[in-house]
């Protein structure tokens, strides 16, 4: 399995382990921390790597830089969103982020209409 497959897969991955972490609340301790690294983590790559199905970058390290980039756009413009509606509710944005995400990213896993994607 390539590099192109692997991370969205880890992707996926880290995103269902940020809203199942965040859903059930673990408090101080080393849930905790699990919690916060695969939150920060999956909201910096994983919305972002499924968007670069759109995009179809050249490389690997393109498709990382732009995944990096439209992650942080798309959390700064979800929290604008909550802030403006006063609906402020980062768990439930969360969640949103990971259900709309994942699909899309296994779906790059594991590449089911056999397309190469120069990625």
């Amino acid at each position: 399995m390539s590099g192109r497959h692997l991370v969205p897969a880890g992707l996926a991955l880290l995103g269902l382990v940020a809203a199942i972490s965040a859903a059930v609340d673990p408090g101080p301790g080393p849930l905790h921390t699990l919690r916060a690294v695969a939150t920060i983590a999956f909201l910096l790559l994983g919305p972002g790597w499924a968007l670069t199905a759109l995009l179809r970058p050249r490389d690997l390290a393109e498709r990382a830089v732009v995944a990096v980039g439209a992650g942080v756009a798309l959390c700064i413009v979800v929290g604008q969103a909550m802030v403006v509606t006063t609906a402020w509710e980062p768990v439930a944005a969360l969640v949103v982020l990971v259900v709309l995400s994942v699909p899309v990213l296994v779906r790059q896993a594991v590449d089911l209409d056999g397309r190469r994607d120069p990625a």
